[in-house]
């Protein structure tokens, strides 16, 4: 009995553990995207309160990359960064 017993919790807890890794996959995806999301906001800002060169405010919101910003952007926006500032400025 008592090692029936062992054994199923060592199964239960061999099932938890296996799905560990997906969940911690899904958890880092969430942060990733929040990450994302937070960065396209304070780039929002700043095109629309500011006159500072759009790639300087790829820079300041931690893209290396300016034309990962622009497609990441667009993505969150719907719209480039120049578009969004023109159509928040006029």
């Amino acid at each position: 009995m008592q090692r029936e017993t062992v054994r199923r919790t060592d199964d239960f807890v061999n099932r938890q553990l296996s799905n560990l890794p997906l969940s911690m996959k899904t958890i880092g995806i969430m942060m990733t995207n929040f990450l994302l999301q937070t960065r396209i906001h304070h780039a929002k800002l700043m095109l629309q309160h500011t006159a500072m060169p759009i790639s300087e405010i790829a820079e300041k919101t931690g893209f290396n990359s300016f034309s990962y910003f622009g497609k990441t952007f667009k993505t969150y926006t719907g719209a480039t960064p120049r578009e969004f500032r023109k159509t928040k400025n006029s």
